[in-house]
């Protein structure tokens, strides 16, 4: 199963192999033209699911290809440093 994935706001989908350009195309199309354009994708756990993009009210589709972790997301569970990327800090690194 394929990371590549299609992010709209708070909402993921991982775009099938061997669909991807048919996909992308539909959703230039529907930015292009302001409408509502029917997708064939998987949900998180990778079952099959057509979505219904609403071009006419959506201002931002983030097409993912590489399939890593969001800027937010820790991908593993260990740092650079080998420690535990948990907790016990603040965003910026300090601990107050």
């Amino acid at each position: 199963m394929s990371n590549r994935r299609v992010v709209v706001g708070q909402s993921e989908w991982r775009l099938p192999d061997g669909e991807i350009t048919g996909i992308l195309e539909a959703i230039e199309s529907g930015m292009q033209n302001n409408s509502v354009v029917q997708l064939a994708l998987l949900d998180t756990a990778g079952r099959p699911v057509t979505v219904y993009l609403n071009c006419r009210v959506t201002q931002t589709v983030v097409i993912d290809l590489q399939g890593g972790a969001r800027p937010g997301e820790i991908s593993g569970g260990t740092g650079q440093d080998g420690g535990d990327d948990s907790g016990g800090g603040d965003s910026d690194g300090t601990s107050g």
